[in-house]
């Protein structure tokens, strides 16, 4: 069986996530959120990026929301830990499920750093049916792992 991924590798729209600076609460409540235009995955398979879209409802619900809601510092790392876990709510073909999503932290100056984190969902988190074809003998996994990278600077 092939393995095939999709992707959005040009994400054009930057937004502002607001994030409380004071570390010594064990969570860090943010605000913000990124909207996705369904219809820029890219699944470099013609067939496989149109099904993706159709499975997705892109023409109902042609954005997908990932709202930051929350980081989990541990006490004891001062705000300088190298792992710290996120609650974000994703919003896909019109249901929205919370998620927690484990970060690694990379530290890039005093003023920015990285969050670096992967969080597996399904397909049937959002009552959405996996891409398929031919009859459905084939038929993609109902795995989905959403990789996110977000670049936080002080501003």
């Amino acid at each position: 069986m092939n393995k095939f991924s999709c992707d959005i590798t040009n994400f054009l729209s930057p937004d502002t996530i607001l994030i409380n600076k004071n570390f010594s609460l064990e969570t860090i409540k943010m605000s913000g959120s990124m909207q996705l235009d369904i219809k820029r995955f890219d699944c470099n398979n013609i067939v496989m990026t149109k099904d993706l879209r159709k499975a997705l409802k892109a023409r109902d619900f042609p954005r997908m929301r990932i709202r930051f809601i929350s980081l989990g510092w541990h006490s004891e790392s001062n705000g300088n830990a190298n792992e710290v876990t996120g609650l974000v709510s994703i919003s896909l073909a019109g249901i929205t499920k919370k998620f927690e999503v484990n970060y690694t932290v990379i530290y890039k100056g005093a003023n920015s750093m990285q969050l670096k984190g992967t969080r597996r969902i399904t397909f049937s988190d959002f009552s959405i049916i996996p891409p398929g074809k031919l009859g459905g003998m084939l038929k993609a996994h109902n795995d989905l792992n959403v990789e996110f990278n977000l670049s936080l600077a002080q501003l």
